[in-house]
């Protein structure tokens, strides 16, 4: 999973995706970002953390959690697991929302995607959800790894419109 950059801290027009919600890999809650901007660099309604659990480590793998509750009452918290191979992380979200889109900023690669399943010459990632699943879709959006540059890269976005859990497994192929 990747970062999305900033592209520009003065050219709004261009760079206001970049610090969006949108632009990174996590939830987000009926088209709004987490917090509200409040000014250029400014933001209102600060998230307040909920399930916060530090990382421990077992000889097999090694955990953390944190979660949040915005403004408007929709909550996700955030459970990773990684090991020697693979990642699983469990999404679980509640609260007030209508639709929720969960998106995985990809490396630069030939995916395939089969149903909730996506391939890469080196990854696989398998997304399950005991929810209804909306739209899966495979994008073609940007990212800036330099300052005023950007380029393409693939979005693996999904949807859902009730509470529940989404769990993203990443397994190392090669």
């Amino acid at each position: 999973m990747r970062d999305a950059g900033s592209y520009s801290y003065f050219n709004q027009a261009e760079g206001q995706h970049y610090n969006s919600t949108a632009a990174h890999n996590t939830i987000e809650f009926d088209d709004r970002d987490q917090m509200p901007r409040y000014g250029r660099f400014l933001y209102a309604h600060w998230l307040k953390a909920i399930d916060v659990l530090p990382a421990t480590s077992t000889d097999v793998s090694t955990t953390a959690q944190a979660g949040y509750i915005d403004f408007k009452g929709a909550r996700q918290t955030r459970h990773v697991e990684l090991f020697d191979k693979s990642l699983v992380i469990t999404d679980t979200i509640s609260g007030y929302f209508s639709k929720a889109v969960l998106r995985w900023r990809l490396i630069p690669a030939a995916w395939k995607l089969d149903g909730c399943t996506l391939f890469s010459n080196k990854i696989k990632i398998q997304i399950d959800s005991a929810e209804p699943m909306g739209r899966v879709s495979l994008l073609d959006g940007f990212e800036s790894r330099f300052y005023l540059q950007k380029q393409h890269t693939p979005i693996l976005e999904l949807e859902l419109a009730s509470a529940g859990k989404i769990v993203s497994t990443v397994e190392v192929l090669s």
